[in-house]
């Protein structure tokens, strides 16, 4: 079968070079304009549009990694006799201190009177009961809206729990700067 083309020669040549001048195949113009049309709807759907940016599509890509990480790795739960120990266990809250003073004194200060946290000796919570195992879980998931991270991947379960009993040590205690009461009055947590 003969296929029909022009004469691929142009009249001109040099230094005995005939110069031919086939068309590209049709596949590769269509590949060719195929792309360039391609990356004008790209450029316009994630630039002008609202296209989801590489930011938008990290964090819902992390979110589901954190969802199946929780499912594969669930947290820790404490028993109220692991919880009642370890409030009592002296080594257990000098632990809980050193962690504290090294990673969340930045924000509740040493002493635990807030700076930019909140003030953690009185009876006003914003986020729970003040209970040691809400605390647990605050330390674990953090509380983004207000700025504090989660520790989970940083401490181990029982590093979280050491820090929590320190912290419900340092309620009624009197800091030197108190922060002004913040949140729902709990007395008996």
């Amino acid at each position: 079968m003969a296929i029909n083309r022009p004469e691929p020669k142009l009249d001109h040549e040099y230094d005995g070079i005939e110069e031919l001048d086939y068309p590209p195949p049709a596949w590769f113009n269509a590949i060719f304009w195929g792309s360039i049309a391609f990356g004008l709807c790209y450029f316009l759907y994630y630039h002008h549009y609202d296209g989801p940016g590489l930011t938008a599509e990290f964090e819902v890509a992390q979110k589901e990694h954190n969802a199946l990480m929780r499912q594969l790795n669930p947290p820790r739960i404490f028993t109220p006799q692991e919880v009642a120990a370890a409030e009592k266990d002296g080594a257990t809250l000098a632990q809980g201190r050193a962690n504290f003073e090294s990673k969340c004194a930045s924000c509740h200060l040493k002493d635990g009177g807030g700076q930019t946290g909140p003030n953690l000796t009185d009876d006003f919570w914003i986020n729970g009961d003040g209970t040691t195992p809400f605390l647990v879980r605050t330390l674990q998931d953090g509380v983004t809206d207000k700025g504090m991270p989660a520790w989970e991947d940083k401490f181990r379960p029982e590093e979280l729990l050491a820090i929590a009993s320190y912290v419900r040590s340092l309620r009624g205690t009197t800091p030197s700067t108190p922060k002004a009461p913040e949140g729902n009055p709990v007395p008996n947590a």
